[in-house]
């Protein structure tokens, strides 16, 4: 791989990123926009009359007519009445379906969402360290790549592989970035494994510190981490800023070898 289909690399693995964090805004505009749909539908139900008034299937039952065909045979008799029953009977069944989709849209899928989107963004992240690496061992001729490296996850072997394999100067311990990325690791690996539910392990632990002292769009609601939208851009823009610097130090070190 030559220099410029490896800047070329750089500027695709920015160009992803960046797609990944847009998309948090956007699903949260279009769950907004449903909202605000199924809640005129719920209010508009909500006022008609007939929502509103006594229970007809109630009146029906006090004056003896409870079973499916005793209602059948009122319907001879007071057509109107048994219109009236089955009409608020199913304003009545649109009303509770409204009121749990709208609880599943401004609730459930929103963390649903938002917790599959950061598991993405530190995906693309992991792949973008592998490609990085793979092009760096095309461009030197080296035999050893990522894989044939110990660790546990993608970082720990990135991290081996360009300090100990490709000699660039970086202080991984000393970078707040990389900590920041690291306490994102712990977020991604809760979320997937676990389903953001903290428990008694050292992770938690460093989660419950993360969150208090990064402020970063995460809160910690009866032991399980939720997430704001706010933070799959924090999430997404933190990485990209330290591949940025990781590209500059590539390209400088480069520069000053040749």
């Amino acid at each position: 791989m030559d220099t410029t289909t490896f800047k070329r690399l750089q500027y695709d693995i920015i160009a992803r990123l960046t797609q990944v964090g847009l998309l948090s805004g956007k699903l949260d505009e279009l769950l907004g926009r449903h909202l605000a749909s199924q809640h005129e539908n719920l209010n508009s139900l909500m006022s008609d009359p007939l929502f509103k008034e006594k229970d007809f299937a109630e009146i029906a039952a006090q004056m003896g007519y409870r079973t499916i065909s005793q209602v059948t045979e009122l319907g001879k008799k007071d057509p109107e009445l048994v219109s009236k029953i089955y009409r608020q009977m199913q304003l009545k069944l649109q009303h509770g379906f409204l009121t749990v989709e709208l609880k599943l849209y401004s609730e459930i899928y929103p963390s649903i969402t938002l917790s599959s989107l950061a598991i993405m963004a530190f995906a693309v992240f992991e792949q973008s360290l592998s490609l990085v690496c793979s092009a760096l061992a095309d461009m030197h001729n080296l035999k050893l790549g990522l894989p044939d490296l110990a660790g546990h996850s993608t970082l720990e072997k990135a991290q081996c592989y360009f300090t100990r394999v490709l000699g660039l100067k970086i202080e991984f311990a000393r970078s707040s970035k990389w900590q920041r990325i690291k306490g994102h690791q712990d977020v991604r690996n809760l979320l997937a494994h676990n389903g953001g539910f903290l428990d008694d392990s050292e992770r938690s632990e460093r989660i419950a510190k993360f969150v208090k002292s990064n402020k970063v769009g995460l809160r910690i609601e009866k032991g399980t981490l939720q997430i704001d939208k706010v933070y799959v851009e924090k999430l997404v823009n933190d990485i990209q800023e330290w591949l940025i610097d990781l590209f500059d130090l590539i390209d400088s070190q480069s520069k000053a070898a040749s």
